[in-house]
């Protein structure tokens, strides 16, 4: 996951942003335990950012994808203030390398947020 120009904080490289990938597919399932992945913080880089551990790929089970709802969220990791954020249809993700187009926290995409978005690989697997 990396992130392109988003706004955080009074100065972007001096932030520590993370990313929180977050499941909604309308009923619970007692076999996924795991709806919420989250990302360590890319230590004093908020301007370019890039999350490569390997506990940064992850599996995103679900008992119902035609109504799946995928939310990406950044956050400020040392403030845990919202920067901005995502949802999207998990049926509507396509597999390869995506850019994701993140909003404000009024859903906006101007001045400082025209251009932030989240750089994902997605891969399906049946």
């Amino acid at each position: 996951i990396g992130r392109k120009a988003s706004p955080v904080g009074g100065g972007m490289n001096q932030t520590t942003p993370l990313v929180r990938v977050s499941l909604y597919d309308g009923k619970p399932d007692p076999h996924i335990k795991h709806r919420i992945h989250k990302t360590k913080g890319a230590k004093r880089n908020g301007l370019n950012p890039v999350w490569d551990e390997p506990t940064d790929v992850f599996d995103v089970p679900t008992s119902s994808p035609s109504i799946a709802m995928l939310l990406f969220s950044v956050w400020d990791y040392e403030t845990q203030d919202f920067v901005a954020g995502a949802a999207l249809p998990m049926n509507c993700l396509r597999e390869g390398y995506r850019s994701i187009a993140l909003f404000d926290s009024q859903h906006t995409r101007s001045g400082p947020y025209a251009f932030a978005s989240l750089f994902v690989k997605v891969q399906k697997i049946v």
